[in-house]
């Protein structure tokens, strides 16, 4: 099966405009970091994509299981937290397993059960 990892970006507390101040610079640092942190990262065959809808990335493993994409968020959120001292939020899920449409996908790769913040 294929697995998909969905990087929510950091968290952030706040309210009102400077809430939204915050997590606009916060987008702006993961769109500028993520790039070479996934370059060293992901396999040449790896799919990333954007979802400017929800704000998210999200990384097809083709020809990887549970373990293996499970270390991927891993390797990415140290290689991450080596540049910005800030961790991101990710999910995975299986396809077909878990979904057959992208939106089934990110929806249970973004459940509770599913989501994993590092260092929380």
């Amino acid at each position: 099966s294929e697995y998909m990892s969905n990087l929510f970006g950091p968290g952030g507390n706040g309210n009102g405009a400077y809430r939204d101040r915050l997590l606009a610079r916060a987008a702006q640092l993961v769109t500028v970091v993520l790039g070479p942190v996934l370059r060293d990262v992901l396999r040449q065959t790896d799919i990333v994509t954007y979802l400017a809808a929800e704000d998210q990335y999200v990384i097809l493993l083709p020809e990887s299981d549970g373990a293996q994409a499970e270390r991927v968020v891993e390797r990415i959120n140290e290689h991450f937290y080596t540049r910005t001292f800030a961790h991101l939020r990710a999910g995975i899920a299986a396809f077909p397993a878990d979904g057959l449409t992208m939106e089934d996908l990110v929806a249970r790769a973004q459940s509770p059960s599913q989501t994993n913040q590092a260092g929380a």
